[in-house]
């Protein structure tokens, strides 16, 4: 069950496809696990020639309804706020414990919608 403040990466291969969704802990977990997918397509080559993605936090209980994460203090997008924190010479994770496990469910999600 979702709780308020719970975090979701999503990603989308291909475009308009469905999207494929992550929970995550924390804003350093979703900017490792976007690094993460972004990567996995680059290696796939022509599979997958564009994507989309980004992170959704858990807004309201009563109609299950997630929202775009922005940073609460700062206002930025996940992405905006990646850069910031690169230009602040914050060291930023290549990878993480659960990557490979997201990786699996990732390549699941890429065969059961016949992208591989």
């Amino acid at each position: 069950m979702n709780k308020i403040g719970d975090l979701e990466v999503w990603w989308i291969p291909n475009p308009p496809r469905k999207s494929f969704r992550f929970a995550v802990k924390n804003s350093i977990q979703a900017i490792v696990a976007l690094n993460a997918l972004a990567d996995y397509d680059l290696a796939l080559g022509e599979i997958v020639s564009c994507n989309a993605g980004g992170l959704e936090e858990y807004v309201n209980e009563d109609e299950y309804e997630w929202t775009e994460w922005y940073h609460h203090e700062e206002g930025y997008d996940i992405r905006e706020y990646e850069d910031m924190l690169e230009e602040a010479g914050s060291k930023i994770p290549k990878t993480a414990n659960f990557v490979p496990e997201l990786i699996r469910k990732y390549q699941g999600f890429l065969v059961y919608n016949g992208i591989l």
